[in-house]
């Protein structure tokens, strides 16, 4: 299956690896949010790629303590 339609099918994460993703993925996962569905067909979308663990634990409160945001 392509990586195009794997995102178009969307589906719940449950576990991640730690595994990094290779920015060539990224950037083309960056180019398929887009099409995400929003209200009115707005995409009021803002994207931030957060790499650095000192911020991911400052943002594990607003994830409602979510121990997956650090990985």
């Amino acid at each position: 299956m392509e990586f195009s339609k794997i995102v178009m099918s969307r589906y719940a994460t449950k576990k991640f690896d730690g595994k990094k993703i290779p920015e060539t993925k990224v950037n083309e996962l960056l180019e398929l949010v887009r099409f995400a569905p929003s209200a009115l067909n707005l995409q009021p979308w803002k994207i931030k790629i957060v790499t650095d663990q000192k911020i991911k634990e400052m943002l594990k409160p607003a994830a409602f303590n979510q121990e997956l945001i650090k990985i």
